[in-house]
């Protein structure tokens, strides 16, 4: 059973080598669903990274996929505040207005559960 911390190093994402990721993770089944989940958490950030159209539907298939997995409603929870936060992130990141931008980060710094908020944070500041 390889853990989440182990499985994140072996995705060349943190390198910015974001084809070899999306080669590593496109089409992977992984028996344990929250690493299933999380793999797809990565996709969706190689998405926003590298401005692909499609990020929006590869958020919605991380929502529903997380929807229909048996998790704890805690671990659920976690999830969903990513993709709501990043959904808010993408509606408003080109307006570039700081009032909006200073709401979202203060409700992403104030979620206690929340996946990859440093990642979140860091899209925010323009």
């Amino acid at each position: 059973m390889i853990g989440r911390r182990r499985f994140w190093r072996t995705i060349p994402l943190k390198r910015k080598e974001y084809d070899t990721a999306l080669e590593k993770l496109t089409y992977r089944h992984f028996e344990n669903p929250h690493l299933g989940i999380f793999s797809d958490v990565i996709l969706v950030q190689i998405y926003y990274e590298t401005k692909n159209e499609l990020v929006e539907y590869r958020l919605k298939a991380l929502e529903q996929k997380v929807r229909r997995t048996k998790l704890s409603p805690a671990v659920k929870s976690r999830y969903y505040n990513f993709v709501k936060s990043l959904e808010k992130i993408i509606k408003y990141s080109w307006e570039r207005d700081l009032r909006k931008t200073t709401k979202i980060r203060q409700e992403i710094i104030s979620t206690p559960s929340i996946i990859e908020r440093e990642w979140l944070l860091e899209k925010l500041a323009w």
